[in-house]
């Protein structure tokens, strides 16, 4: 199940890979940067790839030719395709237990283990009587709630598939399936993806930049290559590339990643364990006990918390862009409270004493400014000549030079972020979700950006939902829970 495929858009080329798909009856895993592909090349072979600007060839066919062929068909009448954004499938104006239960999802079959498999907090009853009974809006239920309602679809059309006589190709394919769980929940829902593929086999893709579930398969599931394969989207001396990717690669690099050393040095930052949010109370948590989230010079830290919980609000609160009810704390010797204005930050802080990598990378970008003009105004003493090669090749520059900032794919756009915030001279560098959007080459120049900012004094604070890694490089004694009250 291999095809070449053209995209183009008024008239011009925007991506063209060859020998793109997966391996039939197996469960594929697609690693990738962030708006390279991946999800675009998927809906393509699964089917539904059309929007009205774009112009498909797909094994040489037009799209709309493509989309009546027998093979295409079958897939789509027994697979399924979870979106990366839940919203996209869900109709707010039917409640969730009838979205569950409509047309081919229409099983009960193995549908209660389904659910104790992926809201191991409720039983099935209260499952359809406190998520099953409500009309899905932007709010509720929340996003990881809606991304596992999905997956019991997905799930429930694979039971279908599996008590369909003979044999049939069943396609399902997972985008970002698990972007918005913890990793317990990532688990659970890899054991039973494995769990129902061994009692009738089908053709699985998971579209991922979550390299570490390469460790779970590897030491939970049993990781047999007639089961599962590993592919990566990467872009080289230009042009897109899709390969095989060595899982062996990764195992190996996390094993020579090595925790720095603690350096007595004096405190960066010192931020109170004890905080108001919006009225939401909030406290910081080590080793079980409340506690000051504490950084001294030279030093790595690591904040976790479940989604939603307000992880990137306190780093937004250390760097001013939010004003909580209550909170207080030191970085480089100077205090801040709730009592203090915005304008104590933008003088003090902003640039200077610490800098902050946004998980979403709109967020600090100039959306109309141009590639070449985006390290303007940040205080190096590196020319952005000597800066654009830590996280992009000759090729890149060479290409990206002279486009608007908006044209960048999400990993692009996350590569220039991280170059802005590590070109900066700062005492404390806040890191939200840096590896999220990054292949596995990014990820590995990333974290040795961060170890060379170690060696030269400065401090860090990681927030990530990528444990694996950061557990790797940030000592035991460093990692801070956030928890409400």
């Amino acid at each position: 199940m291999k095809y070449d495929i053209t995209v183009m858009k008024h008239g011009n080329e925007i991506l063209s890979v060859n020998n793109f798909g997966f391996e039939k009856n197996k469960i594929n895993f697609i690693f990738g940067e962030s708006g390279i592909g991946k999800s675009l090349l998927s809906k393509i072979i699964f089917g539904i790839g059309d929007a009205p600007d774009l112009e498909i060839t797909i094994a040489g066919m037009d799209y709309p030719v493509y989309k009546k062929t027998d093979a295409c068909l079958e897939n789509r009448k027994n697979g399924f395709y979870v979106f990366q954004e839940p919203s996209t499938h869900l109709n707010p104006l039917k409640t969730l237990h009838e979205q569950l239960n409509e047309g081919d999802l229409n099983v009960s079959a193995g549908e209660r283990d389904i659910v104790a498999k992926l809201f191991p907090d409720r039983n099935y009853d209260e499952f359809n009587e406190r998520i099953g009974s409500v009309y899905p809006k932007t709010y509720r239920p929340s996003g990881g709630e809606k991304q596992r309602i999905l997956l019991l679809m997905a799930f429930k059309k694979i039971v279908k598939y599996m008590h369909e006589p003979g044999e049939s190709n069943g396609l399902f394919i997972f985008d970002e399936p698990t972007g918005s769980l913890d990793n317990q929940l990532r688990n659970r829902f890899t054991e039973l993806l494995y769990i129902l593929y061994r009692r009738k086999k089908f053709t699985a893709v998971v579209i991922t930049h979550d390299y570490s579930i390469i460790s779970f398969l590897n030491t939970q599931t049993g990781l047999n290559h007639n089961e599962t394969d590993f592919f990566e989207l990467t872009r080289k001396q230009g042009m897109i590339d899709y390969s095989g990717f060595r899982e062996a690669d990764y195992l190996r690099w996390l094993n020579t990643l090595e925790r720095p050393g603690n350096p007595a040095g004096n405190e960066t930052l010192r931020f109170r364990g004890g905080m108001n949010v919006w009225g939401k109370p909030l406290q910081i948590i080590k080793v079980g006990s409340r506690s000051d989230l504490v950084i001294k010079k030279g030093e790595i830290a690591f904040l976790k918390a479940p989604s939603g919980t307000g992880k990137t609000t306190v780093a937004k609160i250390i760097t001013g862009f939010i004003k909580a009810d209550s909170f207080e704390f030191t970085i480089s010797g100077g205090s801040f409270s709730e009592r203090d204005k915005i304008s104590k930050w933008r003088n003090n802080v902003w640039g200077k004493k610490a800098v902050m990598v946004f998980q979403n990378a709109d967020e600090s970008l100039n959306q109309n400014a141009y590639f070449k003009d985006a390290l303007g105004g940040i205080k190096s003493d590196k020319k952005p000549e000597e800066l654009f090669p830590l996280l992009f090749t000759e090729a890149d520059i060479e290409r990206l030079y002279n486009k608007r900032i908006r044209q960048l794919s999400g990993g692009q756009k996350q590569r220039l972020n991280l170059i802005r915030a590590f070109a900066a001279q700062a005492d404390l560098y806040i890191l939200d979700e840096p590896f999220s959007s990054l292949d596995f080459n990014s990820v590995n120049l990333v974290v040795s950006l961060i170890f060379s900012k170690l060696k030269n004094g400065a401090s860090v604070l990681l927030i990530s939902h990528n444990e694996e890694i950061v557990e790797k490089i940030v000592p035991a004694a460093n990692i801070y829970h956030l928890t409400t009250v």
